[in-house]
C-alpha cells in the first residue's frame, strides 16, 4: 500500500528549445507572475501505454512549430515515429505511436540527441476501484486522513490518489502513518514537483486571464492516463471539501456509475469558520464545522465521473469537464449532491479565510444555520465523536 511515484520531466532545453514565453499581456500580470510561471518544463512525464508513449505537457506556445521540426525515433527498432500534437485548455497531449517492444524514444535536432525515457502505465493498480483524487501542498495530514475517511465511510471510496505539489513541512511517510486506519484498498502519493502557475482574476463579474496556471490541468491529464483510465469511478475535490447527498445516504460513486452521462457536476456550499466554543485552542478538523450562512453562500463546482466512459477529447478541469472547444461538457448540475467547502481549514495560500469569515459574520449579524445534511454525513462517518 505504501507507494510514492516520481516522474520523468523533460525540459525545453533538453530538446534545444527556448524558454516558454509569457502568454499574458504585461499590464495584466500580478506581482509574482513571472516567478510563479513555468517557463522551462516541456513535459511533466512520458507515460508508456498500449501502442503509444504519451507526453503530458504544459502548452507548447512559442515552441509548437519548432517542436514539430524535430525528428523522433523509437528504440530498439530505430524506426522514425511521427507524433500527434493536441492542444487543450492549458495543457498539451503528445502521442507517439510505437511498437510493443519500444522502451524509449530518441529526439534528434540541431541540439544533438535526447533520450525520452517513459514511465510505466499503472492503470491496472486502480482498475475497478472507486477512487478519490486530489492535489495537496502542506495540508495537515490529519485533514487528508479525515477527507479519505469521510468519503470511504459515507460513499464507499476504495482508493486515494494524492498528488503532492512540493510540500515542505513533512515527507510522505507522515501521510502514510495517518492513513493506516482509513481502510482503503489502495493509496498512492505522486510527487508533482512543478510550479502551479499564476492564477487569473475577476474583472467585474468575469473570470479573465486564466492562461498561465498549468499545474493542475496537467496533473488531471497525468492522473487520467497514468492511473485512472480503468477506475470504476472517480471523485475530484480538495482536502478542504467534502461531497455528500442533500438527503439520505446515497454514494456519489454509485450515483455517477448509474447516471446516463456517467458524470456529475456539483455546486459547492461554503461552511463557515464557526465552531463549538469547547474546541477553542484545538487544531481544526472538518467535523468541527457544520454551519453555513442562511441561505448558504455558494462557490464553484466540482465533479465525479466514470473515466472510461469519457471521450478522449474531453479534458478533466478543476471545476468541470470540458470539450475540445473548452466549453463545459454536458452542462447540468446535480440536484442530489453538493460539496461542502470549509473556510476553517486553510494553509492560507489564498487570502486567509477562517478568522475573516468569523469576524464578518459576527459584525454583520448574518444568520447561520447548521447543515442537517452535513451533520448527518459526519455522524454516518463516525467523525463527530472524533472531533
Amino acid at each position: 500500500m505504501r507507494f510514492v511515484k516520481n516522474l520523468n520531466p523533460i525540459h525545453n532545453f533538453n530538446l534545444g528549445l527556448p524558454s516558454r514565453k509569457f502568454p499574458r499581456p504585461e499590464e495584466f500580470r500580478q506581482e509574482n507572475y513571472e516567478a510563479s510561471f513555468d517557463r522551462h518544463v516541456l513535459a511533466y512525464d512520458a507515460v508508456q501505454r498500449d501502442g503509444e508513449i504519451l507526453l503530458i505537457c504544459p502548452p507548447l506556445l512559442n515552441n509548437q512549430k519548432t517542436f514539430k521540426r524535430l525528428e523522433f525515433f523509437e528504440m530498439p527498432s530505430g524506426r522514425r515515429v511521427e507524433p500527434s500534437v493536441n492542444t487543450f485548455n492549458r495543457f498539451t497531449r503528445i502521442r507517439f505511436p510505437v511498437g510493443d517492444d519500444t522502451y524509449c524514444i530518441v529526439a534528434r535536432g540541431e541540439f544533438g540527441e535526447y533520450v525520452i525515457q517513459s514511465t510505466p502505465n499503472m492503470c491496472d493498480r486502480f482498475a475497478g476501484l472507486r477512487v478519490g483524487v486530489t492535489v495537496s501542498k502542506n495540508n495537515d495530514p490529519t485533514w487528508l486522513a479525515d477527507w479519505a475517511r469521510f468519503h470511504a465511510r459515507t460513499a464507499g471510496m476504495e482508493a486515494f490518489l494524492l498528488y503532492d505539489n512540493n510540500s515542505t513541512v513533512y515527507d510522505p511517510d507522515v501521510i502514510f502513518d495517518h492513513m493506516k486506519d482509513v481502510g482503503l484498498k489502495e493509496f498512492m502519493i505522486v510527487k508533482w514537483p512543478y510550479k502551479w502557475g499564476p492564477i487569473g482574476f475577476l474583472e467585474g463579474h468575469r473570470r479573465n486571464h486564466w492562461d498561465s496556471n498549468f499545474g493542475q490541468l496537467g496533473m488531471f491529464e497525468h492522473a487520467r492516463w497514468t492511473y485512472l483510465e480503468k477506475a470504476r469511478s472517480i471523485l475530484n475535490c480538495d482536502a478542504d471539501e467534502l461531497v455528500c447527498p442533500l438527503e439520505g445516504d446515497r454514494s456519489i460513486f454509485e450515483a455517477v456509475e448509474t447516471d446516463p452521462n456517467h458524470y456529475k457536476c456539483m455546486k459547492g456550499l461554503w461552511v463557515e469558520a464557526l465552531r463549538d466554543d469547547r474546541l477553542d485552542g484545538t487544531a481544526p478538523r472538518h467535523a468541527h464545522f457544520t454551519h453555513t450562512l442562511n441561505p448558504p453562500a455558494e462557490t464553484l463546482t466540482k465533479w465525479a465521473c466514470v473515466p472510461g466512459e469519457m471521450p478522449s477529447g474531453v479534458n478533466f478541469g478543476t471545476h468541470v469537464l470540458r470539450n475540445t472547444r473548452g466549453n463545459p461538457f454536458r452542462k447540468h448540475l446535480s440536484e442530489d449532491f453538493v460539496y461542502f467547502h470549509f473556510r476553517g481549514l486553510t494553509t492560507s495560500w489564498k487570502p486567509e479565510r477562517s478568522s475573516a469569515s468569523q469576524k464578518q459574520i459576527i459584525e454583520n449579524g448574518q444568520s447561520v444555520t447548521e447543515s442537517g445534511a452535513l451533520r448527518a454525513a459526519f455522524e454516518r462517518a463516525g467523525m463527530i465523536a472524533d472531533a
